[in-house]
């Protein structure tokens, strides 16, 4: 987009956004609101800040509309702390419980895991980090695709074989990737 798009689209913009005082004084409210239920809920320490985490990382971007380089540096820390939320949640919650117990870690499940955080790390940078989704499909985005679905199609495989599916679950892997590419593929905004 041009500096004058750019320019043009802030002017359109500007009739139906709250002004940024109001937007930050909306975010603080919602925040501190959020933290109170949170800690009415009497959840462990290390689960409320995960939960908080990720309820202030899925709530910025619907408030906060300013586009301003310490806005767009906050989306991105945004994303990384939601990101490592749920990484540590899988790790403490499902993974050292059972290498402690001394149980071995099945593969299919850690294919799941990866499936997981893949799926939920794409709709978060899509919806944290809008600015810097590339929407023209470019080598750059086509690289980023195929690296990601060929992760998410062997990470798929790996699942479904698991139950003995044989040629099935080689043809539902390809066809679930195909859709997951196509979800994750770059589009023009509206």
């Amino acid at each position: 987009m041009s500096v004058a798009e750019e320019i043009v689209l802030a002017e359109i913009e500007a009739g139906y956004r709250l002004r940024p005082a109001t937007q930050v004084g909306l975010m603080i409210v919602m925040v501190l609101l959020g933290l109170f239920i949170i800690e009415q809920a009497k959840l462990p320490l290390d689960v409320s800040i995960m939960v908080a985490t990720i309820y202030v990382a899925l709530l910025y971007p619907l408030i906060i509309k300013i586009r301003h380089r310490l806005a767009i540096a906050l989306s991105f820390g945004l994303y990384g702390a939601a990101l490592a939320a749920i990484l540590y949640w899988i790790i403490t919650g499902h993974i050292l419980p059972l290498v402690q117990g001394g149980q071995a870690v099945r593969l299919e499940a850690l294919a799941l895991y990866v499936i997981f955080l893949e799926i939920v790390g794409m709709e978060l940078f899509h919806h944290l980090c809008e600015e810097y989704v590339f929407y023209e499909r470019d080598w750059r985005s086509y690289l980023m695709v195929s690296l990601l679905s060929v992760v998410f199609f062997a990470c798929l495989y790996i699942f479904l074989s698991a139950y003995a599916l044989g040629f099935m679950a080689l043809l539902l892997s390809a066809v679930l990737t195909i859709i997951f590419a196509w979800a994750v593929l770059p589009e023009k905004p509206i």
